[in-house]
């Protein structure tokens, strides 16, 4: 509770705060849950602070309006307005694009008639001027997607080229067959000490590790595989060179955000 006192303090002290949502699944389908994070730049401390500000289980299904509601639940319970909100992160899912284009539709609906015609007071007037001058005009909540994400979704459409997904198919079979075949992993392992690496789609930067191991272990592989028939062709190996030099800035710039 103490913690919590002073992250709100510092949240109120901030002139924006950016905001990082995630949602988590467990295997299985057992649950969900949804992280809600800020980030602001602490005047106490002259530092920018990551603050965990919810980790909320979320019941299936994870609809946009389940999504928003967690948010704005958050929002209400840490005292954030929608003025003070820079950006929102979040990823590329659907749900999560649907549930921040809903909070700008509400957001830019016309004010009411009683609203228009009340007359302003000069206090209100300075306020606003003194919004404009900070440059806090901007209401509504911009969604800012993962940089990381959107990255992912370039090497998807870089696995689905005909030419791309043959080689990546010869790759997995080979690394199949090892993990597979005791003997053939024995042998890997007397040879080199390290084993082969199955691709998993929804792990990123899985298939250019799957690639960047078949090829340090390139001269044990081929020994092991001539003898049981499973050799991939030398312009197969060249094919896996080039795409390794084309995922490799990818895989690095995964790791580094």
């Amino acid at each position: 509770m103490e913690m919590k006192n002073k992250n709100s303090k510092r949240v109120a002290a901030a002139r924006r705060v950016s905001i990082c949502t995630d949602l988590w699944t467990k295997k299985g389908l057992s649950a969900s849950f949804l992280a809600i994070s800020g980030c602001c730049f602490c005047v106490e401390q002259h530092k920018l602070e990551h603050i965990l500000l919810a980790l909320e289980q979320v019941a299936h299904p994870h609809t946009a309006q389940s999504i928003k509601s967690c948010v704005d639940k958050c929002f209400q319970e840490w005292d954030i307005t929608k003025r003070k909100i820079l950006t929102v992160i979040t990823d590329n899912g659907s749900n999560m694009v649907a549930a921040f284009k809903q909070t700008t539709a509400a957001a830019e609906e016309p004010p009411s008639s009683s609203e228009e015609d009340s007359p302003m007071t000069e206090s209100d007037s300075e306020a606003e001027t003194e919004i404009d001058d900070l440059r806090y005009q901007q209401i509504d909540m911009d969604r800012t997607p993962y940089v990381v994400h959107t990255l992912q979704l370039v090497i998807h459409m870089v696995h689905k080229e005909a030419s791309v997904m043959r080689i990546l198919d010869k790759a997995r079979s080979t690394v199949n067959l090892f993990c597979k075949s005791s003997i053939a992993t024995q042998k890997l392992l007397e040879h080199c000490s390290l084993i082969l690496l199955n691709d998993c789609p929804t792990r990123w930067s899985r298939t250019f590790n799957m690639i960047a191991r078949l090829l340090k272990l390139k001269e044990s592989v081929c020994q092991i595989t001539n003898n049981m028939g499973w050799d991939l062709l030398p312009s197969e190996w060249q094919k896996l060179t080039s795409l390794h030099d084309l995922l490799l800035p990818f895989a690095e710039h995964t790791k580094t955000l």
